[in-house]
């Protein structure tokens, strides 16, 4: 579309140079300015997946006074993002509907659970993330997003746990 436009009025300027009754060496010129908005018709989302991630039996030992994680404990896949149209700039921003801690080994902020102690951390393909923060991405290669349990404190006690966040994309 926009190289019609472009066209159109490459031929309107290029009539106007040649008018019936004017000599060829009197054509003035004319600033032309056109303004408009780009739309990218690229829209986004996520799989249909129920948007629960369900850890299951988590391990830990106790000692001297610590609390450690078992090692088995691998990133569980989140929603698949799936993107159409035309590869455009965006971000994707995990959203925490609680409050958000720090896990102990990296410093990333993280979704905090119902249990002392237990966060969840954003994974953007396989590289941990701060939850809050938009992680940018181009809609052609979206990325792939899991999340991992991490301790925040140095002791855990046996519990369940809940968590809950909120995906958002944005295209800036």
């Amino acid at each position: 579309m926009k190289q019609t436009v472009i066209f159109s009025l490459l031929a309107l300027a290029a009539g106007l140079a040649t008018l019936p009754g004017r000599a060829a060496d009197t054509v003035g010129t004319m600033d032309i300015r056109i303004s408009g908005t780009v739309v990218a018709n690229t829209t986004c989302t996520f799989s249909s997946h129920t948007g629960s991630v369900d850890f299951g039996e988590v391990s830990f030992s106790n000692s001297s006074g610590h609390s450690v994680i078992d090692a088995s404990t691998s990133p569980k896949d989140l929603l698949a993002l799936n993107c159409t149209g035309p590869g455009v700039p965006a971000t994707v921003t995990l959203d925490a509907a609680g409050s958000t801690g720090t896990d102990s080994s990296g410093g990333y902020t993280v979704l905090k659970t119902s249990a002392s102690g237990l966060g969840i951390r954003l994974l953007k393909d396989g590289n941990p993330a701060n939850v809050g923060s938009a992680l940018s991405f181009n809609t052609s290669a979206p990325p792939t997003l899991s999340v991992q349990l991490v301790q925040t404190s140095s002791w855990l006690s046996e519990s369940r746990f809940r968590a809950s966040g909120t995906l958002h994309v944005n295209f800036p």
